[in-house]
């Protein structure tokens, strides 16, 4: 925990607060920078609120959760964190009576601890959050907006991360929305769209929830988010704006496919069936993944979340059948597996990769250890001889044919870790 003069100092929570609204806002648009700034204006020692300094230290920690997700970064700094964020909060009570701030504290908790792979005491924050917006007595308009679109985050949030890391003896807790919030309320402190960010943050949220609520796979065709306005937005998102507008853009593509799969799943599996026409889209939800996934760099597709992705693969795998779509899950498997630093999700997928790992071609190293096993064998006939020549290699040509992999297997000892590192180069 921090003490004295390790405590954050006034020009570090300017900081944080600008990094917020750079990057985590777009994810999170839970906050008023209008609000906050004004506040800490008027308000220089904050330090001495100790319900306004435990959000300011939230900000910091949420911070800290985004760059460790991305980077796998110092976890024993983003412990510490955590630990002053829980340890501020003894000092008052910050339930009685309950606000939205201490709301947004609850919600970056479960952030923070999630991303530590701390699911169960991720979900009590959660649980918290849920349990407080439930209390707040919004004071005006504006309290009442801002209510609206918390309600909607922390709804997103639980079905993201439900069907991911819960065990199955939780239930949902989050209401479903009433009503979408759409635009901004009056006031100087508006927390709605106020410039080109914001709109976009608002933009993403809305698709994000109403993606969330379709309740089979049909309700997917009334979300606009194909539309050539809706397009040309996540688009701007991604090539206009800074990183986190192009991950969140991203997200609101991947969850969509990742979600309709999985209802198309749960069909099936409840025998209802699905439309030839949604049977004929399979592919195409996987292709618009990796169209998407494409545009991210190194460590972003985390943000997104793993877990979609590799619910997405297997979705594809059951909804297709064996031999289908096979560079389709190759490249959403191969994009997992090169993130998947903790090895959550890459075991998963085992049943989607193995079929593919037979035909990735051996790597020349192993030919030619083939061929000088094949010059020293005396044991062969000049009939295998002959139909090897034949069966393996083309007229002076390097390539293999599939059909005789079994063959070249007899003959070369490739383990399971070669195997998978030319699954992931070639995905």
């Amino acid at each position: 925990m921090f003490q004295g003069d390790d405590l954050p100092r006034s020009d570090e929570i300017w900081n944080a607060i600008a990094e917020f609204f750079d990057a985590m806002y777009v994810v999170f648009p839970v906050l008023s920078y209008t609000n906050l700034a004004s506040r800490l204006i008027i308000e220089p020692a904050w330090r001495a609120i100790p319900e306004f300094s435990t959000l300011l230290w939230s900000i910091q920690m949420v911070n800290a959760a985004s760059q460790f997700r991305m980077a796998l970064g110092d976890k024993a700094h983003l412990s510490e964190l955590i630990t002053q964020v829980e340890r501020s909060r003894l000092g008052y009570d910050f339930a009685d009576p309950a606000t939205l701030d201490s709301v947004v504290v609850s919600l970056f908790l479960f952030t923070a601890y999630n991303v530590l792979e701390r699911h169960n005491r991720a979900f009590l924050y959660l649980d918290e959050a849920l349990s407080l917006v439930e209390a707040v007595e919004p004071l005006d308009e504006e309290d009442r907006h801002r209510k609206l679109q918390i309600e909607q985050v922390l709804f997103n949030t639980e079905a993201a991360t439900f069907a991911i890391y819960a065990n199955k003896s939780r239930r949902r807790r989050a209401r479903r929305p009433l009503r979408i919030v759409d635009g901004s309320p009056t006031g100087p402190q508006s927390v709605g769209p106020t410039d080109e960010s914001d709109r976009v943050a608002m933009h993403l949220l809305r698709r994000l929830t109403e993606i969330h609520m379709a309740e089979d796979a049909e309700a997917f065709e009334g979300i606009d988010i194909e539309s050539e306005a809706d397009m040309a937005t996540l688009f701007g998102a991604v090539f206009k704006r800074h990183r986190y507008s192009r991950i969140q853009a991203a997200d609101v593509v991947v969850t969509r496919q990742w979600q309709l799969s999985t209802k198309l799943v749960a069909d099936l599996r409840h025998g209802h069936g699905i439309s030839p026409r949604l049977q004929q889209s399979v592919e195409l939800l996987g292709l618009a993944a990796m169209s998407w996934i494409c545009l991210l760099g190194e460590g972003e597709l985390r943000i997104v979340g793993l877990g979609k992705l590799s619910g997405l693969a297997q979705n594809i795998y059951f909804l297709a059948g064996g031999g289908r779509c096979q560079y389709i899950l190759g490249g959403l498997a191969g994009a997992v597996i090169k993130e998947d630093h903790e090895k959550i999700f890459a075991p998963r997928l085992a049943e989607v990769v193995m079929p593919l790992i037979s035909t990735v071609p051996l790597p020349m190293s192993s030919l030619q250890r083939y061929e000088d096993q094949s010059s020293t064998t005396q044991a062969r006939t000049a009939m295998q001889v002959e139909r090897l020549n034949i069966g393996i290699f083309e007229s002076h040509s390097d390539s293999w044919k599939p059909s005789m992999q079994d063959d070249v297997r007899e003959n070369d000892d490739c383990n399971s870790p070669d195997l998978i590192n030319r699954f992931i180069d070639i995905s």
